[in-house]
């Protein structure tokens, strides 16, 4: 009896797979890798456990629960031992899903743990994609004290550290989400020059107004309709935007980029940065 392709095929890690962007990017791998799929809630998951299979296809791996928990982290990571060739990494908290303690531990700390986990099984040819925001263009540089905190996010006492950086209470979300998305896009800068010598790449997209439930429902709290009416392109992003560059920078038509990110904004961040100067 021959291997299923499951069993043979380099496999795709996706986390956050339950969100808007999270299924489309399984959705859309699913046809040259095995899935490994990390979802926080169970119903999301089972939600599209059950559409992949519809469509005849069987996850490798799926795992419930706080993807920062070693309980969670360690057994999926060896589900995916070996055989690792592509992350997406989608899972995190915006300011209208989390408080600001929240959006740094999964934003950031969990990342991190993951980025470290990924390091000690790393195989070449190994592709990873973070997903951080166009949010990350309102952040304060790393720079001076900020940097110092940021340069430690294991550290025990890391929330408490960075507490100061954020503002008042009401602030506090906000900031945090935007440090969070700013870190991400430095951190894959800062993996990249010691991933590319063993093989691997990673890359972050930062995406704009994105039509999903927590793309839409910021934008309501925001009060950014205004901004959304002057896009460039002049619409909304829709997950599928999102995915088509995923796919991109995993295939080998990107094997030349790492280390940078990717605005996938309709042309907003451009907008942004002319009122930020």
């Amino acid at each position: 009896m021959s291997n299923s392709p499951e069993q043979t095929w380099p496999v795709a890690l996706v986390t956050g797979a339950g969100g808007g962007m999270g299924q489309v990017i399984a959705a859309r791998l699913a046809d040259r890798y095995a899935l490994a799929l990390s979802e926080f809630r169970e119903e999301p998951l089972a939600q599209l456990v059950n559409m992949l299979a519809a469509q005849g296809v069987n996850p490798a791996a799926t795992a419930t629960g706080d993807l920062g928990s070693p309980q969670v982290l360690e057994p999926l990571m060896a589900s995916c031992k070996g055989r690792l060739k592509a992350v997406v990494h989608t899972a995190g908290h915006s300011p209208q899903t989390g408080t600001w303690r929240q959006i740094l531990d999964i934003n950031l700390v969990t990342t991190a743990k993951l980025l470290d986990a990924i390091e000690a099984q790393m195989e070449p040819g190994l592709a990873v994609v973070l997903i951080a925001s166009m949010g990350r263009l309102v952040s304060p540089p790393a720079e001076g004290a900020l940097g110092e905190v940021l340069e430690n996010p294991l550290a025990p006492d890391f929330l408490d550290r960075m507490e100061p950086f954020l503002g008042d209470e009401a602030q506090k979300p906000y900031s945090a989400y935007a440090i969070t998305k700013m870190w991400v896009a430095r951190e894959v800068n800062r993996r990249a020059i010691s991933w590319g010598p063993r093989g691997a790449r990673i890359m972050s997209i930062s995406p704009g107004m994105i039509y999903t439930r927590m793309g839409t429902s910021a934008v309501a709290e925001a009060g950014a309709d205004v901004l959304l009416e002057q896009t460039p392109v002049r619409r909304w992003g829709t997950p599928m935007d999102i995915a088509n560059v995923a796919e991109f920078i995993l295939s080998d038509k990107a094997s030349f980029l790492t280390g940078s990110d990717i605005l996938v904004d309709g042309g907003t961040g451009q907008i942004i940065q002319a009122l930020k100067g």
